[in-house]
């Protein structure tokens, strides 16, 4: 006979989610939902650098093109000055983008954080009862800080950087 304890139930000695990984995951996109305008705005900001990042070696190759068949140093500053203008504005796009996820992340959480309270404000004076409070805030802390983990995963798989090797 399975002993119902809050969101976990005991079966067997074995502690079983009351919600499927398919539900938990369905309601985290429910809280990026909020977000959705600052990651489109992120993810366009890194195709951007992206694109400028795929340009760098077209431009050095350019660059020792025309130092050994033409000689020119004026093409060769130009080229230069072109690649270093394109690296820095690489530089600064995936740095928006890294702050702006960053703040999502941010707010993804506190939104987490201020329903878990008002559940638990509201719950019923029972399952205060049968839940140890230590139990309670341990489960809070550890979801919500897995939660934290997988959305920095986001945002560090989203901020690979394809890099030439010079």
């Amino acid at each position: 006979m399975a002993i119902r304890r809050g969101p976990t139930a005991l079966a067997g000695g074995r502690e079983k989610r009351s919600r499927s990984l398919r539900q938990l995951i369905a309601n985290m996109f429910r809280y990026l939902g909020g977000f959705k305008g600052v990651i489109t705005i992120a993810a366009i900001l890194t195709l951007i650098a992206m694109v400028f990042r795929t340009i760098d070696p077209l431009i050095l190759a350019a660059g020792i093109d025309l130092v050994f068949q033409q000689g020119t140093l004026e093409g060769v500053i130009f080229l230069g000055v072109l690649f270093v203008i394109l690296r820095v504005s690489s530089w600064l796009l995936g740095s928006a983008y890294t702050w702006l996820l960053s703040g999502t992340q941010g707010g993804f959480i506190r939104s987490l954080q201020q329903d878990v309270y008002r559940k638990l404000v509201g719950a019923d004076l029972s399952y205060h009862r049968l839940i140890q409070s230590g139990d309670v805030t341990s489960r809070v802390t550890t979801d919500t800080d897995n939660l934290a983990a997988g959305v920095q995963i986001i945002i560090d798989f989203g901020n690979i950087r394809i890099t030439p090797n010079y």
